[in-house]
């Protein structure tokens, strides 16, 4: 009896034991890396380089044998890394266990990076950026080129990227600034930050409130959509910004200090008009809260 309380009591300390595994991978032109993990954090960031280096570090799981299993390999340029834990693993100290990955690539780079549970951190790479995780927050910064980041549950957070952008989380708040290029975010539920120049702006939130500001320069290459559930509303725009525009509100009021030229349905909940001769279609809608467009 005394000897399985003993036992018990231990497998609760946490474990001191850490293990650590570096590789590099020589390149010719473009790195195009592709990381799958089940349950790991995943960080990239960009050097002055022509090598692509690697390092995994874990806290309460030893490398090899019957712990964690790293599977790399490289054809050309492309270069896969695989990160398998074991099947049946089962220890009371679960949370102080974690697996970290690092890895540092040449600038111009495509990324295809998956966790199954873990945050995924990427600084300074540009080209093609494909990143998933199924519960964990996003930090993005210094990007451009193509981006779709999804996590199943966590915050996204994004400061200076530019190109075709899309994120989405099921539960979670979006905050970006210094976005320069066609923005898309959802989130289930959490509230929405977003500056930049947008040709493209797509914003929707399940419930949370939306607080969006375009700066000079932006325009409306196509129709532009804001939407909440439950939330109040609010959109900054250049005074220079043409568009036709519908504010509507199934509960709050509706606000603006820009010259909208009223035409068509009007009431307390619901607005339609023109700014500077109308465009294509800016569009602000919220289930339950205020709607508020003004000039900066």
């Amino acid at each position: 009896m005394i000897l399985t309380i003993c036992m018990m009591f231990l497998a609760f300390l946490p474990s001191a034991s850490t293990d650590e595994w570096t590789k590099s991978f020589n390149l010719e032109r473009a790195a195009k890396l592709r990381v799958e993990t089940s349950d790991a954090n995943i960080r990239v960031t960009s050097c002055d380089c022509a090598a692509l280096v690697a390092r995994i570090t874990t806290q309460g799981w030893k490398i090899g044998g019957d712990g964690i299993n790293i599977v790399d390999r490289q054809t050309g340029d492309q270069i896969d890394i695989e990160v398998r834990f074991p099947r049946h693993a089962f220890q009371m100290n679960w949370r102080n266990r974690r697996v970290d990955i690092e890895i540092k690539v040449p600038r111009d780079a495509d990324l295809d990076l998956h966790t199954g549970d873990g945050n995924v951190d990427v600084q300074g790479v540009k080209g093609t950026i494909l990143l998933h995780s199924g519960d964990g927050n996003l930090n993005l910064s210094d990007l451009q080129g193509t981006l779709r980041a999804n996590t199943g549950d966590g915050n996204i957070d994004m400061r200076n990227v530019r190109g075709d952008l899309t994120l989405h989380t099921g539960d979670g708040r979006i905050d970006v600034s210094g976005i320069d290029g066609s923005f898309r975010a959802e989130t289930g539920d959490g509230r929405v930050h977003v500056n930049g120049r947008f040709d493209v702006l797509d914003v929707k939130t399940g419930d949370g409130g939306i607080d969006a500001m375009a700066n000079e320069g932006s325009k409306l290459e196509t129709n532009w959509r804001l939407n909440t559930g439950d939330g109040n509303l609010t959109l900054r725009l250049p005074v220079t910004i043409a568009a036709d525009v519908e504010l509507e509100t199934n509960d709050g009021s509706i606000d603006f200090d820009l010259p909208v030229t009223v035409s068509g349905r009007q009431g307390k909940r619901e607005v339609h008009g023109q700014i500077n001769g109308g465009g294509k279609l800016l569009s602000l809608r919220t289930g339950d809260g205020s709607i508020r467009l003004e000039k900066h």
